[in-house]
């Protein structure tokens, strides 16, 4: 099969879909990491299923202000930082932000993902039709890696309950045994979130968007099983994935979000999997790479190039121009691989 980087796909009609599974068994569940457990004692239990998910999630969302004004002495926290908590979140630090969800991200920030989710798809070691785990960060990204119906389930992984959140409240529109049709769901969201999808979707992705969330939903009737996970994506239980999976990181490795030591424990989580095939999109860009685990052994696959471009600019003072310019950099995962692997190349793709 060959692939063009300016494919798009058609979109698909509507159907009906829902939630629930034959048989009336679950599909939709959230597991929490034991550092926010520990960190969250609203947050008693290390698993949820149906209704007990938004309800927790709610009860978390609605304490939110006062213990991140006052993350101390605020009682909706159930504890008191310690030292080391207190004096990160003294410097914002994102990591404890996020895990009190006093921050989160939730808006697109790469270029036509289902683009390099399809061609890593077709690069996996499995037959065009078999299907496979699917494991994503984001909030619009999981829904255009289950757009295509190739994942037997869904994993999303998020540090913060604030866009975990959100999918609780997607998800059963998108999946509601009578389907109202996206426009609907879209209206609903918003009362129910204050927040626009168009807007989480961005500007330049907002027609697209429509067309694979309907996708999703037809794609996933009533045969898709969810997994919300509240933690770290560096210290996800790959493991737990009983088969070879597909993972989605955006731009989650990069030195800003994540540094080097965190890097390791992802390398070493991913390598005990049973087989992950893993996707970094570089932000505001088109650009990805596509890289394996197979147990200890790692390979790249491809990568394009990773450019940096800065806009020319005056100094604060407005006497001097410093003119644009465009720097390579290279990722955790080229690193790892010690050579510059080949480019994404559609055109050839088989």
């Amino acid at each position: 099969m060959k692939f063009n980087r300016r494919l798009r796909y058609l979109s698909a009609p509507l159907f009906l879909a829902f939630l629930i599974g034959c048989g009336g068994k679950t599909a939709l569940k959230l597991t929490v990491a034991k550092n926010i457990r520990e960190l969250l004692p609203i947050f008693s239990s290390d698993s949820y299923e149906n209704k007990a998910i938004l309800r927790v999630l709610d009860a978390a969302h609605a304490g939110k202000n006062a213990w991140c004004a006052r993350p101390v002495i605020a009682s909706g926290l159930g504890r008191e930082l310690t030292a080391a908590e207190r004096s990160a979140f003294d410097k914002h630090e994102n990591g404890i932000m996020l895990r009190l969800g006093c921050e989160a991200f939730f808006h697109l920030n790469e270029s036509e993902p289902e683009i390099s989710m399809a061609y890593a798809d077709e690069k996996m070691d499995v037959r065009q039709e078999a299907k496979h785990e699917c494991i994503s960060v984001g909030f619009v990204q999981p829904y255009v890696m289950a757009a295509g119906g190739r994942c037997s389930s869904l994993t999303i992984i998020d540090a913060s309950f604030r866009t975990l959140r959100l999918h609780a409240v997607l998800l059963p529109m998108l999946l509601a045994e009578e389907f109202r049709g996206i426009d609907e769901v879209y209206s609903e969201f918003e009362r129910a979130t204050g927040m626009r999808i168009g807007e989480l979707c961005g500007d330049r992705y907002a027609v697209r968007c429509k067309i694979e969330l309907s996708r999703f939903v037809s794609a996933n009737r009533g045969r898709l099983k969810v997994r919300l996970h509240l933690g770290e994506i560096q210290d996800f239980p790959f493991a737990d994935i009983g088969d070879k999976s597909m993972v989605y990181l955006s731009n989650a490795i990069d030195p800003n979000f994540m540094d080097k030591e965190e890097f390791l424990r992802l390398k070493t989580q991913l390598a005990k999997g049973n087989g992950n095939t893993v996707v970094y999109h570089q932000a505001d860009s088109e650009n990805f790479g596509v890289y394996e685990f197979t147990g200890q052994e790692f390979r790249a696959i491809c990568a394009d190039d990773f450019i940096v471009s800065r806009k020319g600019r005056y100094t604060a003072d407005r006497c001097k121009y410093i003119p644009g310019s465009t720097a390579k950099y290279v990722n955790y995962f080229d690193a790892l691989a010690g050579k510059r692997p080949e480019k994404c190349d559609f055109l050839n793709a088989k």
